[in-house]
């Protein structure tokens, strides 16, 4: 395939090469009319015209690739928020469950030490 490819780059190089002797000898130079001009452009510059084509095209590929990853990323950020938002709901009803607990364990232990004392009380008389 490569020598193919080779072989076909040297006939349109040749092809290109008499074409503007051709043009020339005639006493008509390309550059003169821009319609002949842009029909025979050189091999170099099509090569390098599918070089910017496919360099365009990868470079919408990699645009397109980017934008589902951002867009994959972004409902990720969105899941991500409210799962957070639940955990902090729930530390929130948590650090209710937990201050009343402490009351009541402070009652308890009010209660304790009070009938600790009544108990001393009676014992004393």
């Amino acid at each position: 395939e490569q020598i193919e490819a080779k072989l076909v780059e040297s006939l349109q190089d040749v092809e290109f090469s008499c074409r503007l002797f051709f043009l020339e000898f005639c006493g008509i130079h390309p550059s003169s009319y821009p319609c002949l001009h842009s029909s025979f452009s050189s091999p170099v510059q099509s090569a390098e015209l599918q070089s910017k084509e496919e360099q365009k095209k990868r470079h919408e590929e990699a645009e397109a690739k980017l934008n589902m990853q951002i867009t994959a990323l972004n409902e990720n950020l969105g899941t991500l928020k409210k799962e957070w938002q639940s955990s902090q709901r729930r530390v929130g009803e948590l650090e209710k469950q937990t201050d009343d607990l402490r009351g009541e364990i402070a009652v308890l232990e009010a209660t304790v030490q009070n009938n600790q004392d009544e108990r001393r009380a009676l014992l004393e008389r």
